[in-house]
């Protein structure tokens, strides 16, 4: 036995560190609501720390390679914590390190978004109590309360939806194994680069005791999941080519053959964590706090004052845009605009993260007076919509038909996509060179026409498919699409007591449209009329091509307020997300329409 793998606490009791280079097992003891269960697993920890610090100086790998595993969590823990005594006890025990010369990790990031501020997370009991609520449900689910959730804290509604549906998804009852279920939302999350995402879902992986030849890449993964590659390209970039000889291969009796259920659960996946992917890049999600990305160890020779001055300076860029929008954004200063923010240096592209501007050039700044327009404009639509419109089916068809037409001006059309792929990925990635295609040039012989609500929509056919084969999700599906639906605060910058559905449902029909997904009842021109051709350039790259983002696309959401430009994005995720089931369905139901 290796004896260093022993040593003894303060009251002389063994503590057997063996083992102990799983993060998730080391720190799951505070995933509890037990007061008394939270004192004893936070000495356990503070004890287990402190002694390896008092080795490590000793030239003791182990204990010098457990500070390395697991600082970075009490670093997240000691911010984003939600209980408010384990971030205080978590502090100290840093500070105390620090002290003590202790190489200690500092966030690179000051903030959980590198677009616009964000609230902080809250202690329970303090604040708004059902965001508080909130954030504490994620963190017993998770074990954390990742950036996204943070940024998504200002629509407690939403957020509640969304981690039900998540959590039920990846972790409640269902056909596929947990490992499966991580794994397949690696493969979605890589087709857009999301490094964001794919570093969480691999620690996942890894803490779920997954199959670790997994993690060597595509060519490892049982026959049944690679057979799932084509699919998932599809869905992501080009869901129009998505038709039931797909689900036959996948389906087709034989010993890597799917059922009927784990392939309905694979599906929603796939278009759930792509849709994710784009929400994490259209908000500018930074890096975790404990992945590789999110933070740096300081040198045992920058002084203490330093280092506390450092992070004094970072804990202000974090909350003062909360008190002004105009003066900062949680690491990318924007003075009052993100046209700023273009000037000034952007978050580095680390494995999928951020990428820093291009030099395509300057996109029109938003202003607060555009604002102004958009209400006028909306508050005519609502008068219009009292009165019939006139518009023939024909017509409403040949409007769409513009839109997506021209959606090929707003944003780059190439389908190859920018820049290396970051080495993390590759190994997750089939056929890295294949992306978004515009579907107004797939080609006149090709056979695929207008995805028309009126023959297969989520409300009458979708819903009852999927909650037929994978029961339970389809009344969670629901519940967010509705929610988005209906969110809203009746109001737009500072102007309030507005009705903003026109805009809402013109932003959401119009990713529908980038997808060849045409509703008959609705007036396409509207879209031209509320949304801009900037807002449009913004809102294809977040649809399309999310991994291109920069702060120069999203300026043209400046003069929203950060929690109306969440909003827009939550809507930009929905679309996506029921625009890629819809054709999924679809196939699945022709699928089973032509067997029977």
């Amino acid at each position: 036995m290796d004896t260093r793998a022993k040593f003894y606490d303060e009251n002389h009791d063994l503590v057997d560190l063996r083992g102990e280079d799983d993060s998730a097992h080391f720190f799951s003891a505070l995933l509890t609501r037990s007061d008394t269960a939270l004192k004893t697993a936070l000495t356990r920890i503070d004890s287990s720390v402190r002694i390896w610090a008092s080795q490590a100086p000793l030239n003791d790998e182990l204990a010098a390679e457990l500070l390395q595993c697991h600082l970075p969590t009490v670093l997240r823990l000691s911010r984003q914590c939600p209980v408010e005594e384990v971030r205080s006890s978590f502090s100290k025990l840093l500070a105390d390190l620090e002290e003590h010369g202790t190489p200690v990790p500092t966030p690179l990031y000051a903030g959980a978004s590198s677009f616009m501020p964000t609230p902080k997370v809250q202690a329970v009991g303090s604040g708004d109590d059902q965001v508080s609520r909130l954030f504490m449900d994620a963190f017993l689910y998770d074990g954390r309360v990742s950036n996204m959730t943070q940024v998504m804290g200002d629509h407690p509604a939403y957020l509640e939806c969304h981690i039900r549906c998540q959590h039920y998804l990846m972790h409640g009852d269902g056909p596929l194994p947990f490992e499966w279920r991580t794994m397949i939302a690696v493969l979605a999350a890589s087709r857009h680069r999301c490094g964001v995402l794919v570093r969480v879902l691999l620690k996942d992986f890894q803490d779920q005791q997954g199959d670790s030849s997994w993690l060597r890449g595509i060519d490892h993964l049982p026959r049944k999941l690679q057979n799932l590659l084509e699919v998932n390209k599809l869905l992501a970039h080009r869901p129009w080519l998505v038709n039931h000889k797909h689900m036959e291969m996948l389906l087709q009796p034989g010993p890597d053959s799917w059922s009927m259920g784990e392939l309905m659960h694979a599906l929603v996946l796939l278009a759930h964590w792509h849709a994710v992917s784009g929400f994490v890049f259209g908000c500018g999600v930074n890096p975790e706090l404990d992945m590789p990305e999110g933070h740096s160890f300081t040198c045992t020779s920058q002084s203490t004052g330093d280092r506390h001055g450092a992070a004094s300076r970072s804990e202000q860029t974090t909350s003062a845009p909360a008190a002004s929008s105009a003066n900062g954004s949680n690491g990318v200063h924007r003075s009052g605009t993100a046209a700023a923010a273009v000037a000034a240096a952007a978050p580095a592209a680390i494995d999928g993260t951020i990428a820093p501007p291009t030099d395509k050039g300057v996109m029109r700044v938003a202003s607060r007076e555009d604002v102004g327009e958009l209400a006028e404009k909306m508050k005519e639509l609502n008068a219009e919509e009292e009165e019939e419109d006139s518009s023939s089916g024909e017509d409403q068809l040949t409007n769409f038909q513009q839109i997506y037409g021209g959606s090929s001006e707003n944003g780059d059309g190439s389908t190859s996509c920018s820049g290396p792929c970051p080495e993390m990925l590759l190994p997750f990635l089939d056929e890295p060179s294949f992306s978004h295609e515009n579907f107004a040039e797939r080609g006149e012989g090709s056979g695929i026409h207008p995805f028309r609500l009126y023959d297969y929509c989520w409300e009458d056919h979708g819903f009852s498919l999927v909650n037929r084969l994978y029961s339970d999700i389809g009344p969670l599906l629901d519940e967010k699409f509705s929610c988005v639906a209906s969110l809203t605060y009746n109001k737009v910058g500072d102007v309030e007591n507005i009705d903003t559905s026109p805009f809402r449902r013109a932003v959401f029909n119009y990713i529908h449209c980038i997808k060849g997904i045409f509703h008959d009842d609705y007036s396409y021109r509207q879209v031209n009329q509320l949304v801009s051709r900037e807002l449009k350039t913004y809102v294809k790259m977040i649809t399309c091509f999310p991994e291109r983002v920069t702060p120069a696309e999203f300026q043209c959401l400046d003069m929203f307020k950060p929690s109306e430009q969440v909003h827009i994005n939550f809507l930009l995720l929905e679309a996506r997300l029921q625009a890629e089931l819809l054709y999924a369905l679809r196939a699945l139901n022709a699928y089973i329409t032509r067997r029977s």
